[in-house]
């Protein structure tokens, strides 16, 4: 029974940390009474640090925050403390090569009967991937905003319209661009949300 008891809690410790590392999610525990902070595996790979080599204290996690962003996340701690209110944060940490990684930190913090803080308890997920997608995203669309808006030639965006089989008929105009207002004399505005076809059929264009 003590074997089987022990099986299950290392089974179940491996298949924590092999989710976390799945979803680049690491947990931290903060025993404020006792000053000690405890990471998982995962938050050390998130930090490129080693239990080994580094034992993490508020003040050391503190100092791995951009610069810009360290006054935000002390206060985000430190204002739970006081509030009693869980939080969550975004912001940049920079790794010792360098490497500047964007994070989640959430926290939420357990109080004893006269309000004093005894534990904090924290995620920490790697988001990187997801800011610097956003990120290229969003630059795609501004310059394909940008080359929409100055094309010399009539521009039209179109989505499906789709029948009762569900097949495609038509095309609802969604966006036009400045040159459209030659092409429909200036009624361009008009002729967002209408289709092709209807366009097609109207005397008027």
């Amino acid at each position: 029974e003590q074997r089987k008891t022990q099986y299950d809690l290392e089974n179940k410790d491996y298949r924590l940390r092999e989710i976390q590392k799945i979803a680049k999610l690491g947990h931290w525990e903060n025993n404020i009474i006792k000053h000690n902070l405890y990471w998982s595996d995962e938050v050390y790979k998130i930090y490129g640090v080693t239990p080994k080599t580094f034992k993490p204290t508020y003040e050391k996690v503190l100092n791995f925050s951009h610069p810009d962003d360290r006054d935000s996340v002390k206060h985000a701690y430190e204002n739970s403390l006081i509030t009693q209110v869980p939080y969550e944060i975004v912001h940049r940490i920079v790794l010792k090569n360098g490497t500047i990684k964007y994070v989640n930190e959430k926290c939420s913090t357990m109080f004893d009967e006269e309000g004093n803080p005894l534990r904090s308890l924290g995620t920490v997920m790697d988001i990187t991937h997801t800011i610097k997608t956003e990120k290229a995203l969003k630059q795609t669309e501004e310059k394909f905003q940008l080359l929409f808006e100055n094309l010399d030639q009539p521009f039209l965006i179109c989505k499906p319209k789709y029948n009762e089989k569900n097949e495609v008929f038509d095309f609802i105009i969604t966006e036009l661009n400045p040159a459209c207002k030659i092409l429909f004399h200036g009624d361009y505005v008009e002729v967002k949300k209408r289709t092709i076809l209807e366009l097609f059929h109207d005397p008027h264009f």
